[in-house]
């Protein structure tokens, strides 16, 4: 099988400086295994700033977590679901050939799901994760090995045509 590099990556690590640390070099490797391909991370506004300078992040999203949790709070339901929606046609107008779930939880799935995503990869977890397409269950490891290990390979061509 033929399988085509993807053009447009997405990477999810919403919060926490540490992880998305850890997290990081996921965009060299994905960069390495797919020079021309843009990428983009979906993250929370904490981390934008760290985010914003690394070089081969074409752009930081923001997911807009304190606005829905008012409106969820506030019980201004139609006006969360526009919201919800909104974002959704946003990061669907991008055409994600590829959207890497780094973080494992729900609220990653759901958003990489959100995204329509054609190949939707992630960590499979206590939560419930089978929002995402292709989950690979690995042990326990350190972020250092799931960054210079896992993902390089989850992100190959040819790794995601043996899943298919």
């Amino acid at each position: 099988m033929n399988v085509k590099s993807p053009r447009r990556v997405l990477i999810i690590r919403l919060s926490a400086i540490g992880d998305v640390v850890f997290a990081s070099p996921l965009v060299a490797a994905c960069k390495r295994t797919h020079p021309d391909a843009e990428i983009d991370w979906l993250a929370e506004g904490v981390t934008r700033p760290l985010l914003a300078g690394m070089p081969d992040i074409n752009t930081v999203i923001l997911w807009p977590r304190q606005e829905w949790g008012d409106l969820w709070r506030d019980k201004r339901l139609i006006a969360l679901v526009k919201a919800v929606l909104l974002f959704r046609g946003q990061l669907r107008a991008k055409k994600y050939d590829l959207v890497i779930d780094a973080q494992g939880l729900l609220k990653s799935a759901f958003l990489a799901w959100l995204s329509g995503g054609d190949e939707r990869v992630g960590f499979k977890s206590k939560e419930l994760t089978e929002l995402a397409r292709s989950i690979l269950d690995w042990p326990k490891i350190s972020h250092g090995t799931l960054a210079t290990l896992i993902f390089p390979c989850a992100c190959s061509p040819r790794m995601l045509s043996e899943r298919a």
